[in-house]
C-alpha cells in the first residue's frame, strides 16, 4: 500500500508539472504581443502594394514610350533599306549601260534618289519634333550660358539632329555650341573642349522681326527658337546622352543605347558614280547588310520590351486584386501572425494533452486499486 501511495504521488507530481507546462504554452500562444512596426495592418500592407503598383505603372509608361520610339526608328530603317535597294538596282543597271547617255541618265536618277533619301526622308523624319534618324536623338542640353542679348532656356534649342560621332565626340561626352546673332545673320559654332571644330550660318532675311521664329542649321542638325529681333550671344552645353530603357535584366535594372545615324554618308553610301560603278554596288551591299542587322537588333529589343510590358501587366493585375482585398477587410495582420503561431505550437500542445490524458488514465487505474 505504501508503494502504491509513492507511485500515486509521483504520478500526481508529473501530472501537475505537465499541466503547468500546458498552461504556459497556452499563455504563450494566446498573448500575441507583437510590436506595431513588426506587424502592420492590412491597410498599411495595401498602401505598400499600391506604391509598388504605381512604380510598375511608371515603368510601363516608360516602356511604352521607348517602344514607340523604337518602332518609329524601325519604320525609318525599313524606308531607308527600300531606297538603298533601289539605288543598288540603278547602279547595277548602270554597270551594264549600252551607251554614255543611258549611263548619265541612270546616274542622274541615282543622284536624285540619294537627295530624296538624305533630305526628304532622313532629315525630315521626326518623332515628337526630334530628328530620329540623324544620330543624336537622345542628346540633352545640360545648361545655357546667356552671354548677351536675348535670353534662352534649354528647351528652346533642339539638338536631336546633331550626329556627335561625325565630329569625333564620344558617347556620354559633353560639348558646347556657341550661337551668335548679328542683324539677320545667325552663326552656330560647335566646340569640343572649348575649341571650334565646325560652324554654320543661317540667314533670317524675310522673316517677320516681330514674330517668334525658328532658325535651322541643317548640316549641324540643330534649330533654335528666337523670340525677338535682338542681337544675342549664347552658349549651349550639350551631352551625348543615350536612350534609357528600364528592363530589369541587368545589374542596374536598365539598359542604355544610342540610335545610329541613318544618313547616307554615315552608312557609307556613295552620292554619285564618281568612283567605279562596281565599287558603288559593293558599298551599297555592305550598307544594306549592316542596316539589316541593325534593324534585326532593334526588332529584338522591341520584342523584349513587349515581353517585359506583358509581365508588368500581369503583376499589376495581381497587385490590384491584393490591394482590393486588403483595403476592403483591413484585418489586423496580428491575427494572421497569431494564427501562424498557433499552428506552429499545435504540435507541442497536442503532445502535452496526450501526456496529461495518459497520466489521468493511469491515476484512475491506481485509484481503483
Amino acid at each position: 500500500m505504501k508503494a502504491l501511495k509513492i507511485s500515486s504521488s509521483i504520478i500526481l507530481g508529473e501530472l501537475e508539472k505537465n499541466t503547468k507546462l500546458l498552461q504556459k504554452s497556452s499563455e504563450r500562444i494566446s498573448s500575441g504581443k507583437i510590436l506595431k512596426e513588426d506587424s502592420p495592418s492590412a491597410l498599411y500592407l495595401a498602401r505598400r502594394l499600391t506604391s509598388k503598383f504605381e512604380e510598375l505603372n511608371f515603368i510601363s509608361q516608360h516602356i511604352t514610350g521607348i517602344t514607340n520610339i523604337l518602332q518609329k526608328y524601325e519604320e525609318s530603317q525599313s524606308a531607308v533599306l527600300g531606297i538603298l535597294e533601289k539605288l543598288k538596282s540603278i547602279a547595277e543597271r548602270a554597270s551594264q549601260a549600252n551607251s554614255p547617255d543611258e549611263f548619265r541618265e541612270l546616274e542622274n536618277t541615282y543622284k536624285s534618289m540619294y537627295v530624296q533619301l538624305k533630305v526628304n526622308l532622313v532629315r525630315k523624319e521626326t518623332f515628337f519634333g526630334r530628328a530620329i534618324g540623324r544620330g543624336g536623338f537622345s542628346n540633352s542640353v545640360v545648361k545655357v550660358e546667356n552671354i548677351s542679348g536675348e535670353k534662352f532656356i534649354p528647351t528652346e534649342i533642339n539638338v536631336s539632329g546633331l550626329n556627335f560621332k561625325r565630329f569625333g565626340i564620344e558617347e556620354f561626352d559633353t560639348f558646347s555650341i556657341l550661337i551668335e546673332r548679328i542683324g539677320n545673320s545667325v552663326t552656330a559654332q560647335l566646340e569640343i573642349g572649348g575649341v571650334p571644330v565646325f560652324s554654320e550660318t543661317s540667314d533670317l532675311t524675310g522673316k517677320p522681326p516681330s514674330l517668334p521664329s525658328v532658325v535651322n542649321f541643317e548640316e549641324l542638325g540643330i534649330n533654335l527658337k528666337i523670340k525677338s529681333d535682338q542681337n544675342f550671344s549664347a552658349r549651349f552645353f550639350v551631352r551625348a546622352d543615350p536612350i534609357l530603357s528600364i528592363l530589369g535584366d541587368d545589374k542596374y535594372g536598365e539598359s542604355r543605347f544610342f540610335l545610329p545615324s541613318l544618313e547616307p554618308e554615315d552608312l557609307g553610301v556613295p552620292q554619285d558614280f564618281s568612283e567605279s560603278v562596281e565599287s558603288v554596288v559593293h558599298k551599297l551591299e555592305v550598307a544594306i547588310s549592316r542596316l539589316s542587322e541593325s534593324r534585326a537588333k532593334i526588332g529584338e529589343r522591341i520584342e523584349k520590351l513587349k515581353r517585359r510590358e506583358d509581365l508588368n501587366f500581369s503583376v499589376k493585375q495581381r497587385y490590384r486584386i491584393f490591394i482590393g482585398d486588403l483595403e476592403d477587410s483591413d484585418i489586423p495582420s496580428e491575427s494572421v501572425i497569431l494564427n501562424l503561431k498557433q499552428t506552429i505550437m499545435q504540435t507541442d500542445t497536442a503532445t502535452l494533452q496526450r501526456a496529461i490524458a495518459n497520466l489521468t488514465q493511469g491515476m484512475s487505474i491506481l485509484m481503483r486499486r
